[in-house]
């Protein structure tokens, strides 16, 4: 059909392309039969802005019925007892205004990797066991874009020190964040130009594109059968060298509390977002904050059966101290295979 937008770069390669989610939207409106191609002229009348917001929600991005959710936040917040399509759709661009949009300041002002003191942050981690695979499994800018980075020990993809367009890897793990972030700061800022750069193919969506590529947002620190493991030798060094004993992530939930890794460079897996799958959010009344303070690190909260926690670890020198005070060195023990102590 004429207008047909390409499936996004980082969504599911079995995404619904958007013809067939106009097919199936006109068979439930009752404008045509199952089993019929849409027709043209059918296909333009259905072709609005909203329906391909509803499209990249619903198929490409994983936020079914976010449209909707929209609608009812707007309603709530303003009063208005009716809130249309369009009213719907100008509150997603308005967002993504530059100068005024809340979430294009938040994209504008955002980091991909953050050192604080001894602590790096990243999203979802720094190794998988096959980055590779991802351009399998997505839609990327191009056939091969993984760049057959080396296999560190313990058969897991590094990320580290890779940035996408660079023509080498950057050893040193405080210059690698500087210059990741740098390109994420240039292809928003790029995105968000009227008109922009360059065209919004090879602009808008580079930053999605990174998720398949072995980037911080698809890291997994798992084995092969989902549990955490230790960073490779090689990978700890780097970290250690550059002066951080202690790596945080989220991405991959990991039971209904914060877990610790111990080990040359401590482990904090962050995301607890699956702690209860029996309730419609996944998550239920399970909720933990991880306080940060140099080599100190302090989980509070609450399980999703009510039951309160609170636990201190400690990275570096300081978590082979005993003789430091609230020092729960229990935290981490175990093989993390058949037991390990999480709490």
């Amino acid at each position: 059909m004429k207008d047909e937008p390409h499936i996004p770069y980082g969504s599911p390669r079995n995404a619904t392309t958007y013809s067939a989610y106009l097919t199936k939207l006109a068979v439930e409106q009752g404008k045509m039969h199952e089993g019929q191609e849409i027709t043209s002229a059918l296909w333009q009348q259905l072709n609005s802005k909203a329906n391909r917001l509803r499209w990249i929600l619903d198929t490409t991005m994983g936020s079914q019925g976010e449209f909707e959710r929209r609608r009812q936040e707007i309603t709530e917040t303003s009063g208005t007892p009716s809130v249309n399509d369009d009213e719907v759709v100008r509150s997603f661009l308005d967002m993504m205004a530059k100068g005024s949009g809340v979430m294009a300041d938040f994209l504008s002002h955002g980091n991909l990797a953050v050192g604080i003191d001894s602590t790096l942050f990243v999203h979802g981690g720094i190794v998988n066991r096959s980055y590779s695979k991802n351009v399998e499994k997505f839609m990327t800018d191009q056939e091969g874009s993984y760049s057959g980075l080396p296999i560190e020990e313990g058969g897991f993809e590094v990320c580290l020190g890779f940035v996408p367009g660079a023509e080498r890897r950057f050893d040193d793990v405080k210059q690698w964040t500087m210059r990741l972030n740098a390109w994420l700061r240039e292809v928003v800022a790029a995105s968000l130009e009227t008109p922009p750069r360059r065209p919004l193919a090879t602009i808008g969506q580079q930053y999605c594109a990174y998720g398949t590529w072995p980037s911080v947002i698809m890291g997994r620190h798992l084995n092969e059968k989902s549990q955490p493991v230790q960073l490779p030798r090689g990978v700890a060094t780097s970290l250690l060298s550059a002066g951080f004993t202690r790596l945080v992530i989220g991405h991959t939930p990991h039971g209904n509390c914060p877990t610790v890794v111990p080990g040359d460079v401590q482990i904090i897996m962050a995301d607890t977002s699956y702690s209860d799958m029996k309730k419609p959010d996944n998550r239920g009344d399970a909720a933990s904050v991880v306080e940060i303070e140099g080599s100190r690190a302090t989980v509070v909260g609450q399980l999703e059966d009510l039951t309160k926690i609170a636990y201190t670890v400690f990275a570096g020198e300081d978590a082979r101290r005993t003789d430091v005070e609230g020092n729960h060195n229990l935290i981490g023990k175990g093989d993390f295979e058949k037991w390990f102590v999480k709490a």
